[in-house]
């Protein structure tokens, strides 16, 4: 059964890949969980219920953690209200030589006031508009992509450490073919080939 058609049919309206890839973590979970809990032969995966409910922990700090970057990331900010701010702020920064210029005898010191005043105040709103959007591929942006990759290689690590090089080196490869294959939602949808049965 193919998943991921069966998640386009369902959907209530038009997806754009954004939301197809925001929905991939929250699958990945899943499998996660679906994994962790479940049993070959009528006996446990893992070695003792401690150890489940230790790695089913971490899975739910996981999802936390992505439900909080979620929300950042999707909740918008009132448009008209930016537009208000930023309208009233160049004005503001437009007329300020206008209401400064009888303050000051020196004429100097009153263009070097304006111009630490507006640039100060100017470079906020550019460190603002910077800070809307901290995930994407801009110079400023968040390193989203070496982050995961990092994690990747965090779990290499423990799997060496708990089950040996040929089973870290397994795992590497599936993620490496997985990588390959497409979109990340038919990705984290498409599980049998990543966990065959035993």
């Amino acid at each position: 059964v193919n998943t991921a058609s069966n998640v386009m049919v369902w959907a209530h309206g038009p997806r754009s890949s954004r939301d197809e890839n925001l929905r991939a973590p929250t699958i990945a979970a899943f499998t996660l969980r679906k994994q962790l809990a479940s049993k070959n032969n009528g006996k446990r995966r893992l070695g003792s219920i401690a150890e489940e409910i230790q790695l089913l922990s971490f899975v739910e700090q996981y999802t936390k953690a992505y439900e909080n970057l979620r929300a950042i990331m999707t909740t918008p900010y009132v448009f008209p209200l930016l537009q208000m701010t930023r309208t009233f702020l160049f004005i503001w920064t437009f007329t300020l030589p206008f209401a400064l210029i009888d303050d000051y005898d020196n004429m100097a010191c009153a263009y070097l006031m304006i111009f630490i005043i507006t640039y100060g105040f100017i470079g906020l709103e550019c460190v603002c508009m910077e800070l809307q959007d901290p995930f994407g591929t801009d110079a400023c942006d968040f390193l989203n992509l070496e982050w995961a990759q990092m994690v990747f290689e965090d779990i290499y690590t423990t799997i060496f450490w708990v089950d040996g090089f040929e089973a870290a080196e397994v795992l590497r490869d599936r993620i490496a073919q997985r990588a390959k294959k497409g979109s990340p939602l038919e990705n984290f949808l498409c599980d049998n080939d990543f966990y065959p049965e035993n």
